[in-house]
């Protein structure tokens, strides 16, 4: 896996291209645009009985949280840029522990639609904490610990229809995560780069199957080596890295106009390499050895989604290989099921249940494999165009391959939020 492409020289040569295309087009396309501008604010109080998800004696916590978000949109015939930002505040009570503090999001989403095709540039940048309670990350799992966290992502696409039934499509992605340095952190700074080909053909009115290949490298941020004078253990680790090259073949059939399969089924192999300080004697210290490893696994996706008069089900099981602050690759197994019920005009109930089981890409870091399973329901009101308030149930609970232990976690909330109404004006 030696010969595998670099995703990140990939990318940034179709970013230049991307940026010398929109230096070229930009001024034609200007006159006659469209802006929009839409802002809203939300308001969530909610309470929870273990939010570190951790196995020891810990308080219940309540939080209060504030949050304005901003969307600017731009758009003509051929081309639309949106701007996202967002503000979180978060108050917590009942553990003095916790830091109080404004999370941030800013997030871009441009596309130009060409003859036959589409180029597309998203990006985001990310700041806030590992302490997230209303969303799951892959990037680390369920929290431990409330450390900050920097993310960057820069994801440059180009699609193009071959003829009326194909279409071939180039996807590239490049991430780059930073924590706070603490020496209790189970985190490791890390890159992340790949790009991914996917072919796609409408093969009947009711059938289409694709083909996809990706590659992928895996970097954590290499740490700097100790004197032997301050080594306190016999190895240290310093860095990792791997190489991850993945295939998969698909198939979506419509049953009727309401329901819908999805089959995909590939394999991925990957190439991990580890890098650590090791000491032999007290004050004798080798500056640097590491160790190799190959693994291979089957990847798969197999979904269902059906839509009834007032309710929409969703199901998904798929194996998928994703970054992870936790020093590898990550192998992620997942059961997802949704189900969204229209109980009057206003009024809508939903459930979601999730299952999920992380186990490293890289044996080296075989102690961070753990099964997730979380199940929530929420009830909505729509008071009226501007008008939102829902609350919401959630319980989770998390177990460790290594040890016995199990974590659990109870969540109650009330959001309320308000959306002001979209405001536009052209050029």
């Amino acid at each position: 896996m030696k010969g595998y492409t670099r995703p990140a020289r990939l990318l940034l040569g179709w970013l230049g291209l991307c940026l010398s295309i929109a230096g070229c087009l930009l001024p034609g396309i200007v006159a006659g645009a469209e802006w929009t501008l839409m802002p809203s604010l939300s308001f969530r109080e909610a309470y929870n009985d273990n939010i570190r998800l951790t196995t020891l004696t810990h308080p219940n916590v309540t939080t209060t949280t504030i949050k304005p978000r901003a969307d600017l949109g731009w758009a003509t015939e051929r081309a639309n840029i949106d701007l996202r930002g967002e503000w979180e505040y978060n108050r917590y009570a009942g553990d003095p522990n916790l830091k109080n503090r404004t999370d941030r999001k800013y997030e871009l989403k441009s596309a130009y639609k060409l003859e036959r095709g589409q180029l597309a540039l998203d990006g985001s940048y990310i700041d806030d904490t590992t302490l997230a309670q209303e969303d799951y990350s892959e990037d680390i799992g369920a929290i431990l610990a409330q450390l900050d966290r920097v993310s960057k992502r820069l994801t440059p696409s180009w699609s193009w229809m071959l003829n009326e039934r194909s279409n071939l499509r180039i996807d590239l992605q490049y991430q780059d995560v930073t924590y706070e340095k603490s020496p209790v952190s189970p985190y490791n700074d890390y890159t992340y780069d790949s790009g991914g080909l996917t072919y796609s053909f409408q093969w009947t009115e009711r059938d289409q199957v694709y083909a996809t290949i990706s590659s992928a490298r895996y970097i954590s941020k290499k740490r700097d080596l100790l004197p032997d004078s301050e080594m306190v253990a016999s190895s240290r680790f310093l860095g990792s890295e791997s190489n991850t090259l993945t295939y998969q073949f698909g198939w979506s059939h419509k049953l009727d106009p309401t329901l819908k399969l999805g089959v995909g089924y590939g394999s991925r192999e990957s190439d991990s390499t580890t890098q650590y300080q090791v000491c032999y004697f007290i004050f004798t210290c080798q500056l640097e050895t590491q160790t190799q490893s190959k693994s291979r696994s089957p990847v798969y996706s197999l979904s269902l989604n059906k839509d009834y008069e007032r309710t929409t089900i969703g199901s998904k099981l798929s194996r998928t290989v994703s970054a992870s602050g936790l020093g590898s690759e990550m192998e992620v197994d997942t059961l997802n099921l949704d189900i969204d019920h229209r109980l009057t005009e206003k009024l809508r109930l939903k459930f979601n249940f999730m299952a999920n089981q992380r186990v490293a890409v890289n044996p080296d870091f075989s102690y961070n494999d753990r099964k997730y399973l979380r199940g929530e329901v929420s009830l909505g009101w729509k008071l009226d165009e501007n008008w939102n308030l829902y609350a919401k149930y959630r319980h989770s609970r998390q177990s460790y391959k290594r040890t016995d232990a199990v974590a659990s976690s109870n969540n109650v909330s009330l959001n309320i939020r308000y959306a002001w109404d979209r405001l536009s004006w052209s050029r």
